[in-house]
């Protein structure tokens, strides 16, 4: 095995000696949707069951508490993350192979947030700083970051190869749309099922700029922005 390819050495830890792997993929996938509910719902226990929430809330105010609990899920991302830094894309990426590829896809989902979002019952409007700041890094950490790059060692299999779209962004997706079903919970039954699929898309579009820069940058960026967008009261 080459120790200087960080692909061929990622999930290292779930292979054998003879690289047969010590779990299979279905079993590598209900572990991945685990920590994906681990990193929902571990933040926010740890802040209630340790801290007098209210009391901190009423200290910090609305707009510091909600950066709280979405720095809380960011801070798990970053250390899952800092274990194989390469691998997850935190690192400038290469830009000038496929610079207006990059911009083209980083463009598209702005745009039709631009043009879409206002015709929706714009349930994000006035959200907070945390919402569009803090909260997309965190997720972009979790998804793009640390699972997509475990998966892609396991499923590297194209699946559309002019985008060269694989099986583990497929799989990166669902995750990421799953990670949003708790919001049935609180928003219109209509609007999450759409949120739903534009996030299983969304996230399989934006990982072709991660893939081809080796970075989460442009996909934390577009998220920032779309997010943003989405506070605007259109």
């Amino acid at each position: 095995m080459d120790s200087t390819d960080p692909i061929k050495n990622l999930s290292a830890d779930i292979s054998t000696d003879t690289g047969r792997h010590v779990i299979g993929n279905v079993e590598l996938i209900i572990l991945c949707a685990l920590l994906v509910l681990a990193h929902h719902a571990i933040p926010y226990w740890v802040i209630m069951r340790f801290t007098d929430a209210r009391a901190l809330y009423d200290q910090l105010g609305p707009e510091a508490w909600s950066l709280l609990m979405a720095g809380s899920p960011a801070l798990v991302g970053l250390c899952l993350c800092l274990t194989c830094p390469r691998v997850s894309g935190l690192v400038i990426g290469k830009w000038r192979e496929s610079f207006k590829l990059v911009i083209l896809v980083m463009a598209v989902p702005i745009v039709l947030t631009a043009i879409i979002y206002p015709m929706t019952s714009t349930p994000f409007s006035n959200t907070s700083m945390a919402g569009w700041l803090v909260s997309p890094l965190a997720q972009d950490l979790l998804f793009a970051g640390y699972l997509y790059g475990l998966l892609r060692r396991r499923f590297p299999t194209i699946i559309l190869k002019r985008l060269g779209i694989n099986l583990a962004m497929l799989i990166t997706a669902a995750l990421f749309a799953f990670w949003h079903v708790p919001n049935f919970h609180s928003m219109a039954f209509a609007y999450v099922c759409f949120q739903l699929l534009y996030t299983f898309l969304g996230l399989i579009w934006m990982l072709i700029a991660r893939e081809a820069t080796g970075s989460i940058i442009p996909v934390v960026i577009v998220h920032m922005v779309v997010n943003y967008l989405a506070t605007l009261n259109w």
